[in-house]
Formats: structure tokens, C-alpha cells, sequence
């Protein structure tokens, strides 16, 4: 058991991308769990919710600058503004991680070409040395293989650490510090959540010259221990939180 319960905060952006294996751990871990639906019109950032510990950014298929079309972009990034300022538990995942950088004042925009399904990212000197990071199995030349799906990318914010990047993206995951993460990949993947999206994203993965087939075998290769990693990655986040 944690020598600290947490209470943490699963915002979801939409009904299929959710958490994974992610929620489900931390409760085994002994820590609260509740979720925040913002594909729910009911939806409101509200002060009440300023009384969880950690906050979870997940993915979607939107992008942070789409505010026309999603108009609660605005809020979630004020939002996100204001638990920076009070020091909240954050992780952003993928769409999360280009939320956090636009709450930091970074760019975000398209991607020299998508990224979907198991490639390999570069640690760099300090994600080498980070707790987190560390706990993600490498390959050769400090590469670590991770599951990707995303379009868009970002620049680095200011007063963060740059942590993993790619030849397609330079940026691939960043803190700002012990209590605050962005990873543009996705450390919450089991099997019916990549079958999910498999489905939910059949054209996208057609149009950008990437196979479904690929994905399943590929997946039935790596996300055993993958799993395991983020585990690790997630007891290693948890552990700088409860310290305080």
C-alpha cells in the first residue's frame, strides 16, 4: 500500500481513449480514482475538482488549437494554468502532453508525418538520468521503444527539460518538474484499448500509409513488457508526488 492515498483525476476527452491500464493499477495501488468526461456536454472545470492530488491528461483525436470546434479547449487550458500554479500531481498523455505545452506557452502544430503504433524514441542525457524514464526498458543507443498515434507535435516550453525525442519529432516528452510530465506516447495501452482504436481509426491508419496488421503482431510483441515499464513509470511519478 502507498504511504500516501492520493486522489487522482482521470480527464478524458473522449468515450475510447481512455486511461488503459492506468486506473486500474493506481487502484490496486490504493489510491482514489475518479473520472473527468469532457466528451460529457455536462462537463464543467469547477473549484471542486481542485481537491484532487494527481491529474491525468489523455489523448484524443482533436487538436489543442481546434477551440472553435471544441470551445472547452479554453477552459481546459486555463485549467491546466491554474493546477501548475498550485503545484498539482500533472501527466500528460499524448493530446495531454500538447495541452501541457500550450498551458506552458508553447507552439503546438502538425507533425512532419503522423506517427501510429511501435517506434522508438531517444532518451536524451537528462531522461537517461530521470526517475521516471529510467523505468522504460532500452534498446540499443539509449532508445526506447514506446506505442505512438498522433498528427501534431510541439516546441519545448521554457524552464522544461526535454527528456525524449525523435527524427520525426523532436520533442517526444518533457518535465517541467518532479510533479509535472508530458509524453507524447502512450504509456496506457492494453490490448481492447489498441483494438479500439484499430477500429476507430481504420482511415486515419489507411490514408497514412500505416497497417493495422502490423499493429496487432507488432503489439502481441512488445506490450507485455511494455506494460511492466510503465508500471514502474507510473510508481515512480506517484512516489515524487507523495513525498510532498
Amino acid at each position: 500500500m502507498p504511504s500516501k492515498k492520493l486522489k487522482i483525476l482521470v480527464v478524458q476527452h473522449v468515450s475510447y481513449e481512455s486511461s488503459g491500464i492506468m486506473a486500474p493499477y493506481f487502484k490496486k495501488s490504493g489510491h482514489i480514482v475518479n473520472h473527468f468526461k469532457l466528451y460529457d456536454k455536462k462537463s464543467r472545470f469547477t473549484k471542486d475538482l481542485f481537491k484532487n492530488d494527481v491529474f491525468l491528461f489523455m489523448g484524443g483525436p482533436m487538436s489543442v488549437n481546434d477551440v472553435k470546434e471544441f470551445p472547452w479547449l479554453v477552459d481546459e487550458n486555463l485549467f491546466i494554468q491554474d493546477l501548475l500554479a498550485k503545484e498539482k500531481g500533472v501527466l500528460g498523455v499524448c493530446l495531454g502532453a500538447q495541452l501541457l505545452a500550450k498551458a506552458l506557452g508553447a507552439r503546438v502544430y502538425p507533425g512532419p508525418k503522423k506517427e501510429i503504433g511501435w517506434y522508438t524514441v531517444d532518451l536524451t542525457k537528462e531522461g537517461l538520468e530521470d526517475n521516471c524514464l529510467q523505468s522504460l526498458e532500452r534498446e540499443p543507443r539509449n532508445r526506447v521503444r514506446v506505442f505512438h498515434w498522433h498528427g501534431e507535435t510541439f516546441d519545448l516550453p521554457k524552464k522544461t527539460v526535454c527528456l525524449a525525442g525523435s527524427k520525426i519529432c523532436r520533442n517526444q516528452a518533457f518535465k517541467l518538474n518532479p510533479r509535472t510530465y508530458a509524453v507524447q506516447f502512450h504509456l496506457e495501452m492494453d490490448r481492447p484499448l489498441i483494438n479500439r482504436w484499430l477500429v476507430h481509426g481504420r482511415d486515419e491508419i489507411v490514408k497514412s500509409g500505416f497497417k493495422s496488421g502490423v499493429i496487432r503482431e507488432e503489439s502481441e510483441k512488445y506490450l507485455k513488457g511494455y506494460q511492466k515499464n510503465a508500471r514502474q513509470f507510473f510508481d515512480a511519478f506517484i512516489h515524487e508526488i507523495s513525498k510532498s
